[in-house]
C-alpha cells in the first residue's frame, strides 16, 4: 500500500497529475489516495519531489543517472543475451544469487508481493525433475503414443504435431528439462492479484539480465512452470507460501558454452499512422 507522510507533502500536484488511475486527490492537509482505484504502479512515489510518498514504508531512492548505460552499451548487452542450456559443474555464489533476486523488485509491476524460492539442493531438484518427467510420460502415453488420439488432436491443437512428438521423446531420453543447471529460481505470487503473471515476467527478465552481467547464464522454463504449477507434490516439496502459486521458473549457472556472435531477428514491421 502507498503511504503518505503528510508532514512532507507540499500538495504540488505532481503525483495527482501523473496518476493514470485518477486515484489521487487533494485533501485538507495533504493528498489523499483512493485505494480502490490505486493500481500500485508507484509512479507517484517516483516523481514526488519531497519524498512524502512510499510503498509499505519503503522510501524511494534517487536515480544515479551517471551510472545509466548509453544506448549502444545497452544494445550490446541485449545482443549478448542467449538462453543457456549447458552449464559448468560449478556452484553459483550466494552473493550473486542475492543480487539477482534483488533485481526482481525493480521490475515495473502491479504485484509487489512476489516471493522467490531458490533451489540448490540436489535431491530436491531431482524430485522436481521426477515430477516433470512423470507428467511428460503420462502425456506421451495418452497423446503421442496413441495414434487415434494424436491424429484427432493434430486437427485442433498446434502442440500435437510430429516435431513436438520427437521433442518429447528426446526429453524423456535425456531425463531432465532443467538441463542439469545448478540453480532454480522459482517465482511465486498470489494469482488473484491483477497482472500477476506479467509482473513475474518483468521480474524474470530483470533477473536474467542481472545474471548476465555477472557471467552467469539463464533460461526460462515454460514447461517446468506449466507442470509444477499444477502439482500439489511440488508445492509441498517447495514448502510454498499459502495463497501463492508458481508464476515462473528460471534455471541458471555458469555457461559451459561461449557465444561470441548475436543472431538478430527480423526487424518488426512498423506501421506509422
Amino acid at each position: 500500500m502507498i503511504t503518505i507522510d503528510s508532514s512532507k507533502c507540499v500538495r504540488c500536484g505532481d503525483c495527482r497529475s501523473i496518476c493514470h488511475a485518477s486515484a489521487i486527490s487533494n485533501g485538507s492537509e495533504s493528498i489523499e489516495i483512493d485505494y480502490k482505484l490505486c493500481s500500485t504502479c508507484c509512479q507517484c512515489i517516483a516523481c514526488c519531489p519531497t519524498g512524502a510518498l512510499s510503498w509499505n514504508g519503503i522510501k524511494s531512492r534517487k536515480i544515479i543517472r551517471e551510472l545509466l548505460p548509453e544506448d549502444e552499451s545497452l544494445t550490446e548487452l541485449l545482443k549478448a543475451r542467449h538462453s543457456i542450456r549447458s552449464f559448468k559443474d560449478k556452484p553459483v555464489e550466494t552473493e550473486k544469487l542475492e543480487k539477482i533476486c534483488a533485481a526482481a523488485k525493480l521490475a515495473p509491476t502491479n504485484n509487489y508481493d512476489i516471493e522467490l524460492i531458490v533451489v540448490r539442493d540436489v535431491e530436491k531438484m531431482a524430485k522436481l525433475e521426477e515430477i516433470n518427467l512423470s507428467y511428460i510420460k503420462r502425456m506421451d502415453g495418452l497423446i503421442y503414443k496413441n495414434p487415434l488420439v494424436f491424429n484427432i488432436l493434430k486437427l485442433f491443437k498446434t502442440a500435437a504435431n510430429d516435431t513436438d512428438r520427437e521433442k518429447i521423446k528426446r526429453v524423456l531420453e535425456r531425463g531432465n528439462i532443467f538441463q542439469k543447471a545448478p540453480v532454480l529460481i522459482i517465482l511465486t505470487a498470489d494469482p488473484k492479484i491483477h497482472y500477476t503473471e506479467q509482473s513475474c515476467q518483468y521480474a524474470m527478465y530483470n533477473m536474467m539480465l542481472t545474471a548476465q552481467t555477472m557471467g552467469l547464464g539463464s533460461c526460462i522454463s515454460g514447461a517446468g512452470k506449466m507442470i509444477l504449477a499444477r502439482s500439489k507434490k511440488a508445492e509441498e516439496l517447495l514448502e510454498m507460501p499459502k495463497g501463492k502459486k508458481i508464476q515462473g521458473i528460471l534455471f541458471m549457472g555458469y555457461p559451459a558454452v561461449s557465444f561470441t556472435k548475436t543472431v538478430e531477428g527480423n526487424l518488426p514491421k512498423v506501421k506509422w499512422i
